[in-house]
């Protein structure tokens, strides 16, 4: 709490990002993303110009179950070794 006839330091300093009660997207392109292709809140935040809270948030308010962060890295990884993999294959045909 601010001293009397002082300022808090962060009033009016704005992200530039809309709370995820501005953010326009709807529950079915949210669940698609974040579920079925097994996005990131990041991922989904960069996409839509907001954070990764703000997209958390808007889960939670959708009622979508949300990953715990060892979750969201096994799929991580399991991305990047499919495409580590698909780029091996590329590479082992080309030559």
């Amino acid at each position: 709490m601010a001293k009397k006839g002082t300022t808090p330091w962060n009033k009016g300093i704005k992200t530039g990002k809309p709370a995820h009660n501005a953010i326009q997207i709807d529950k079915d392109t949210l669940y698609d993303l974040y579920i079925n292709q097994e996005l990131s809140t990041t991922e989904i935040g960069r996409m839509f110009n907001c954070s990764a809270t703000a997209i958390r948030n808007k889960l939670n308010a959708y009622g979508i179950p949300t990953r715990s962060s060892g979750e969201g890295v096994k799929a991580q990884r399991s991305k990047w070794s499919d495409e580590q993999e698909l780029a091996r294959s590329r590479k082992f045909h080309n030559t």
